[in-house]
């Protein structure tokens, strides 16, 4: 790393002092321990930021004249396919990610099917809603987020959102390094939420296998976009809410950026981080250099070496008083040294016997990890073949689901409108007669449904056919004789007197054998002869003959 003027002018003196290698050496470890500082300048090319309490990430910085300037730039980039996702930018990753999905998936903690219908999610609107969008690890425990989940949780926003195909996706900035770097191994796909109040026109179908359907309308608000393992948008498949593929035109790909960074923040550990709590625990190298006694000797020399050097502008010295100085420090160094020589003999050794007992226990500890890896492949192999199996019998239902949602979605024909009417009105006489309620079509029943319903109300009144299971008959005209003859014995069972209606009469008509029209009347007799019964009239006789009144 390219070293301040400061830093050279140390460096210069060191080497004229205890010769070039020796004066490098000094150098180094009294910067690495700390006693001398500010002599590193910046990397060209890069840019160094400082997250949180003293760690450093360094990123790659665009110096092509037509690379893209802004975040907003790198952003439309993605969007048009000219730059992958991710890409770092100063102290931010950039993210394309899934906001929502649409058509048909499965709540299986809800055992519910949801449709979500294209044409309302698809649209300019809806994409201008989501910018500011919050993106957040994980979703909080209410369904919405308040003060403190999101302090907790937030760990960016949505920027650039888009449709693409039947999703809406969006470029979201990423500020918190930690949950960027588990976006690319763990935490690959999203989930949104959204708040449906009773206006906003959902509609839920029972389904004949206990579940049920949700047809969603047009939610009322969005609250937040959570990072997660798994989404219900994923729909059966392979997590994939948050792009991380392709070849990237930085100097390294982006996600060994990101690690590399993450490995010169922490020394190669990586903090361990609870995202549902967020509480976390450093678990930092120690940062002082493994200095030995002989060089430690010398750095006790340097430190006042380099008080001298910090203020070399402010003050001058004679030259004897320098001389005798670096005289001094020279003695100094001759003797440590000479120290560093008795000591080194002996140290070699110990380092030899450390080393090869190091050794040693690094091949135990390379055997138990290939024996732990390979049963954590066959564990990661068995739960992939039963997700396998899971998702398949999972995409089955979708599809049957789906093949149903668009037969209850699809607009009825004029000729289907003008058979359910007159399947109606026929039944509407018939069942007043009866004393039963007609209902009106359901949203989406065909008209040969509707009539089997009908008919089967009516089933109770046919011995011969009450058994009958109507809905397994496929073919219309053996259907059609059953119907008349189920209609036919329902008419007749109209005309007992249990049936008859009280103070009513029916109307009935009928052609005679001239071709004339009549109309015959059933029903409560005193209803007919009530016009003509003369009503009592109350009176009292009075039997006080001394009452004026």
């Amino acid at each position: 790393m390219p070293l301040t003027e400061k830093g050279s002018e140390i460096l210069s003196h060191m080497e004229k002092e205890y010769g070039t290698e020796k004066g490098k050496e000094v150098f180094y470890a009294s910067r690495n321990k700390g006693t001398i500082s500010g002599v590193d300048s910046e990397e060209e090319g890069f840019i160094t930021i400082e997250p949180k309490e003293g760690e450093f990430l360094t990123l790659p910085v665009h110096d092509d004249a037509d690379a893209p300037r802004t975040e907003l730039d790198v952003a439309r980039a993605i969007v048009s396919g000219e730059l992958p996702s991710p890409q770092p930018f100063e102290n931010i990753v950039l993210y394309d990610m899934r906001i929502t999905g649409t058509g048909t998936s499965f709540r299986p903690k809800n055992n519910e099917h949801v449709y979500r219908p294209p044409e309302n999610f698809l649209t300019e609107d809806f994409v201008a809603r989501c910018n500011g969008l919050p993106v957040i690890f994980e979703h909080p425990s209410g369904s919405a987020l308040d003060t403190d989940e999101y302090r907790e949780r937030a760990v960016g926003t949505i920027i650039l959102p888009y449709i693409k195909g039947d999703e809406v996706r969006g470029v979201a900035r990423i500020y918190d390094m930690d949950a960027a770097r588990l976006m690319e191994t763990t935490h690959t796909s999203t989930s949104p939420a959204v708040i449906f109040r009773p206006h906003d026109g959902n509609v839920t179908v029972d389904l004949d296998d206990g579940s049920h359907l949700l047809i969603e309308g047009i939610p009322s608000y969005l609250d937040h976009l959570a990072i997660c393992t798994e989404g219900v948008w994923d729909k059966g498949g392979t997590p994939n809410g948050i792009s991380t593929t392709g070849d990237t035109n930085m100097p390294e790909t982006d996600k060994e950026v990101i690690r590399k960074g993450f490995e010169e923040t922490t020394g190669g550990k990586e903090d361990k981080k609870d995202f549902g709590g967020r509480e976390e625990k450093d678990s930092r190298k120690d940062e002082e250099a493994n200095i030995p006694a002989w060089a430690d000797a010398l750095l006790k020399k340097v430190d006042s070496l380099c008080e001298r050097m910090d203020t070399f502008d402010k003050k001058d010295r004679k030259d004897e008083t320098e001389e005798e100085a670096h005289r001094k420090e020279g003695e100094d160094l001759r003797k440590a040294e000479a120290e560093h020589k008795k000591e080194d003999k002996k140290d070699r050794k110990d380092r030899k016997d450390e080393t090869e007992r190091e050794k040693g226990e690094e091949e135990e500890r390379r055997a138990g990890k290939e024996l732990e890896k390979g049963r954590e492949e066959e564990k990661k192999d068995s739960r992939m073949d039963s997700l396998a199996k899971e998702n398949a019998i999972l995409r089955d239902r979708l599809a049957s689901v789906e093949v149903g949602v668009k037969s209850l979605s699809r607009e009825l024909s004029h000729e289907e409108k003008d058979a359910l009417a007159m399947a109606q009105s026929r039944a509407d006489s018939l069942f007043l007669s009866l004393n039963e309620k007609l209902t009106a079509p359901l949203f989406g029943e065909t008209p040969i449904s509707y009539r089997k319903r009908l008919a089967s109300r009516l089933q109770k009144y046919s011995s011969k056919l009450k058994d009958v299971r109507l809905d397994s008959i496929s073919d219309s005209a053996t259907f059609e004789i059953l119907e008349r003859e189920i209609y036919a014995d329902a008419v007749s069972a109209s005309a007992s007197p249990a049936f008859l209606p009280q103070g009513k009469l029916i109307p009935e008509k009928f052609t005679d054998f001239a071709g004339r029209v009549c109309t015959k009347y059933k029903g409560d007799i005193k209803a007919a002869f009530a016009p003509w019964v003369q009503r009592s009239v109350p009176f009292r006789v009075n039997t006080d003959l001394t009452s004026k009144k």
